[in-house]
């Protein structure tokens, strides 16, 4: 599993991510769940199968210039390449096996797109996260932001993945930060 931060000031954001890939109740290090793709960041949860997808369909996904069409992209490269939809209801797709991407954008904005499909937009100053450990990120790394007085900055977003990694045994390792802008 995993656990990936981003969080943004209104003009430059920031997306980390654990190094730690489980598989069970073994775990890998020194996995770079983090993807620069034109004007975007992003990195995902879910199923590996279509991570290592996307991850090949990079220069394609970095021709797109709004998130949406980037999620068009993604719906387009799953489609293509056999992942069914479950489920007939237009409204509520569901991908077999979920898949969530947090996309931070060259303009500062973060996005998570929710089985690929379902796309939100936190609130500027407020720490989104995806994964096994996205609670326990957006716990800390909110609390930081509105307890310890913190700014948004890479400081929360280690912050919210050291934590996660505290308490959730799926994600593990030193977090990876890239700042985006």
């Amino acid at each position: 599993m995993t656990t990936i931060v981003a969080v943004s000031n209104g003009k430059r954001a920031w997306i980390g991510a654990d190094l730690c890939a489980s598989h069970g109740d073994i775990c890998t290090y020194d996995n770079d769940k983090l993807i620069r793709c034109g004007h975007f960041v992003f990195g995902c949860s879910g199923m590996a199968s279509a991570k290592d997808l996307l991850r090949a369909f990079r220069t394609k996904l970095a021709k797109a210039r709004s998130v949406y069409e980037f999620a068009g992209l993604v719906h387009w490269v799953l489609l293509k390449n056999k992942y069914k939809m479950i489920g007939t209801d237009d409204d509520d797709p569901k991908w077999v096996g979920a898949l969530d991407i947090l996309l931070v954008a060259e303009s500062g904005n973060v996005f998570v797109l929710s089985d690929g499909v379902r796309i939100t937009k936190p609130a500027t100053g407020v720490v989104a996260s995806i994964g096994s450990g996205c609670e326990f990120a957006v716990g800390a790394g909110n609390a930081l932001l509105r307890v310890g007085r913190m700014k948004p900055g890479r400081d929360v977003v280690e912050a919210a993945i050291v934590e996660a990694c505290r308490w959730d045994r799926s994600s593990g390792g030193k977090p990876h930060v890239l700042e985006v802008k």
